[in-house]
């Protein structure tokens, strides 16, 4: 089995054990281009890719927004040079972002 095959059954089952209604979507599609997880309950699209070597400056800010945030959300902003905000990309973790949306959709943790 391909390793993100393997990385993409491992993100579905953490989302399902983190209490949320999670469906591997591309199991099944041999060559569709489709979602790779969706969280069902709250209509969220997962695209999982994995990589042998993560980039170090993603690190570095995850690592300066952590130190400097303080009690607030620890979020990254990436902005292309001369392109408009709306291509910019938010990085945060992903139990941050798990929180994010057990509140949006106002579900709270232990419930899921």
């Amino acid at each position: 089995m391909k390793s993100w095959k393997k990385y993409e059954k491992l993100v579905t089952a953490w989302w399902i054990e983190a209490g949320f209604l999670a469906k591997r979507i591309s199991r099944g599609r041999r060559g569709e281009a489709c979602e790779d997880v969706h969280l069902t309950e709250h209509n969220v699209s997962l695209e999982v890719k994995t990589r042998k070597n993560f980039p170090q400056y993603i690190r570095d800010w995850m690592t300066q927004v952590t130190k400097n945030a303080g009690d607030a959300l620890p979020t990254v902003q990436w902005h292309e040079d001369n392109t408009g905000i709306q291509q910019d990309v938010i990085v945060l973790s992903i139990e941050d972002f798990a929180e994010l949306v057990r509140r949006a959709r106002g579900v709270d943790k232990e419930s899921g």
